[in-house]
């Protein structure tokens, strides 16, 4: 019992403190929705910006998570702990967005209408398996996961496809704002090592018509505010042998005062 009282009050003073940090004073039941919705929140929305050319107009394209590939994840996790090589990797299944004339790093462009934003037909599988074909790759290869970072296999793709810069994001609701959203972004380029830490932005609408924004939101949100940088969340390791695999997760906030933290869930597995 007591506990359990000591776990609420943690969580009523941390409430409190994030109303005065978001200066909802006067607001304070707008306050505690946002709030509740961060705490419940167990997911990312996870994305892939990558420069393109298409039908010779320079652009970027966003492939972008859905809810079918985020079940598919969880399930290839599974299957890589049972032993299992995956051979159909979630983000084949990503939706994707064409942005007309948007540079790189562009991000709050990305809400511009003056870019379009028109979302394709294809998935991202499609139009890689597309590309393999013009370039006579083998693209079943790079869809056989079985060791490293998950995605390793996919920036070996768009590598060998001749594509020279791209991003990889996450992003999910955040404490660090009233209706607001944090989001890690992390820039490759071929041959480079997987960068431990990534840029950290929390995002929000600005002024408008006003919604609470879900993860898969974050490139409507026009507001970008760098915070820093943090360890990676958008990634998991496959060993291929005895060792661990990385997930993404969340902790109670009457556990850690409130604030979103990730943490690193080490589970053995068997040999491939």
């Amino acid at each position: 019992m007591t506990s359990n009282h000591d776990a609420l009050a943690a969580a009523n003073e941390d409430f409190e403190r994030k109303v005065w940090q978001w200066g909802m004073q006067d607001k304070r039941a707008d306050a505690k929705h946002w709030y509740d919705m961060v705490n419940e929140n167990r997911y990312y929305a996870l994305g892939l910006l990558v420069p393109w050319v298409r039908d010779g107009v320079s652009g970027m394209l966003l492939a972008e998570s859905t809810p079918a590939s985020t079940r598919m994840m969880h399930q290839h996790q599974e299957e890589n702990k049972a032993g299992c090589i995956i051979v159909d990797p979630y983000w084949k299944y990503y939706k994707v967005w064409w942005f007309q004339g948007l540079a790189f790093l562009n991000f709050s462009g990305m809400s511009d209408a003056a870019y379009e934003g028109v979302q394709l037909l294809q998935n991202l599988g499609s139009i890689l398996a597309d590309m393999c074909r013009v370039h006579n790759v083998d693209f079943q290869e790079y869809c056989n996961v079985y060791y490293g970072c998950f995605n390793d296999r996919l920036r070996e793709l768009l590598a060998r496809l001749g594509i020279r810069l791209w991003c990889h994001i996450a992003a999910g609701r955040s404490f660090s704002g009233y209706a607001s959203l944090d989001v890690y972004i992390k820039v490759f380029a071929p041959g480079m090592e997987n960068p431990r830490d990534e840029a950290w932005y929390v995002v929000r609408k600005g002024s408008g018509k006003f919604w609470y924004p879900a993860p898969e939101d974050w490139w409507c949100l026009p507001v970008w505010t760098s915070v820093g940088q943090r360890r990676d969340v958008g990634e998991w390791y496959l060993p291929g042998k005895a060792g661990a695999i990385i997930e993404m997760s969340r902790t109670p906030a009457a556990q850690v005062s409130g604030e979103r933290r990730m943490h690193v869930i080490a589970r053995h597995i068997a040999k491939l």
